[in-house]
């Protein structure tokens, strides 16, 4: 019909492979920074980053909520 069988696997097999390699580079880039990471100075930046997403993102929320 619209898609073939053949297109569908090579679909599954390279999304299967993107996400292999991506949680494996992942997990190396988190291995190689956690002498970094492991500080106090850059816990607090991770945290003040974070905390200025969440922020943001419920400053959004309240705007659209209420209409501002």
């Amino acid at each position: 019909m619209g898609v073939d069988h053949y297109c569908t696997v090579r679909y599954t097999l390279g999304a299967v492979t993107a996400s292999i390699v991506w949680f494996f580079a992942l997990a190396l880039l988190a291995a190689w920074l956690s002498p970094w990471l492991n500080r106090p100075v850059a816990q607090r930046i991770i945290n003040l980053f974070v905390g200025g997403v969440m922020g943001f993102i419920a400053f959004q929320l309240a705007r659209q909520g209420f209409g501002l």
